[in-house]
């Protein structure tokens, strides 16, 4: 198994908790380090996994990202790999450009890059964060 399939798994099992905790994320930045998250469902609003985990390592001042994986339950109600929301996508791809994100499709997991996830994406924001983190004024 994919160490970071079960570095997730493992997340999930322990913070399971339907219907606010349903799935976990761990993503690897360049450096090698990895970050996890879990996703928060609340009436207030909704953080997925992903995002959760995007957002560790960017408050631990992490720029630059490798891969990720997120799994939830399938099907037959076990912990598997589940591919991005299309939200997700945005995300990843504005701030994660050319990420690898491990997919599942008929059983079979795969790595495709965000672009392959987000071909058509919606590019202005992307070029925001660029600017911004080069310390331009972003308005």
């Amino acid at each position: 198994m994919n160490p970071l399939v079960q570095k997730a798994k493992e997340l999930l099992e322990a913070r399971f908790m339907p219907p606010y905790h349903t799935v976990a994320a761990v993503i690897v930045t360049s450096d090698g380090s990895e970050y996890s998250g879990i996703n928060i469902d609340h009436f207030s609003g909704y953080l997925c996994a992903e995002a959760s985990a995007l957002a560790a390592a960017i408050n631990d001042g992490k720029m630059a990202f490798d891969s990720v994986v997120a799994v939830g339950q399938n099907e037959n109600n076990e912990f598997d790999v589940i591919n991005p929301c299309g939200k997700c996508r945005q995300l990843l791809h504005d701030f994660a450009p050319g990420i690898k994100v491990l997919v599942k499709e008929n059983d079979v997991e795969s790595t495709l890059g965000i672009n392959e996830l987000l071909p058509h994406s919606f590019k202005r924001r992307q070029e925001k964060i660029r600017r911004a983190r080069r310390g331009e004024d972003v308005i």
